[in-house]
């Protein structure tokens, strides 16, 4: 159980770095796997395969990460942890309760 848990949360770690980095992309200025492990200090191999979930992130890196996207590592482990969350990737942005339900937790344990 805890392995699969624990591969559960590093894949969607991966699956965060991703939609992050995209997120952050636009027509004039893109944020690449290169740009990403520039930050870390890692090469961009190294950011593909934490997004694959070839390798796992260590905490210093997560940190980083957590820091160049503007995001909280605590609110980042409590998305992770929630399997299926990323599954679903939508194009509009979705209220609190879709996401909720999307992550497979009620409203009290996303405020825990």
């Amino acid at each position: 159980m805890i392995e699969q848990d624990r591969t559960i949360f590093f894949k969607n770690v991966g699956r965060w770095m991703k939609l992050s980095r995209e997120r952050l992309s636009d027509k004039n200025s893109r944020c690449t796997q290169t740009k990403i492990g520039n930050h870390l200090g890692v090469t961009f191999q190294q950011v593909q395969k934490y997004e694959n979930n070839t390798n796992d992130i260590n905490l210093w890196n997560f940190i980083k990460l957590c820091e160049y996207f503007k995001e909280k590592p605590s609110d980042v482990i409590n998305t992770c942890n929630a399997d299926g969350y990323f599954n679903v990737k939508a194009s509009v942005p979705m209220t609190n309760e879709e996401e909720y339900k999307n992550a497979g937790i009620t409203e009290d344990q996303a405020k825990k």
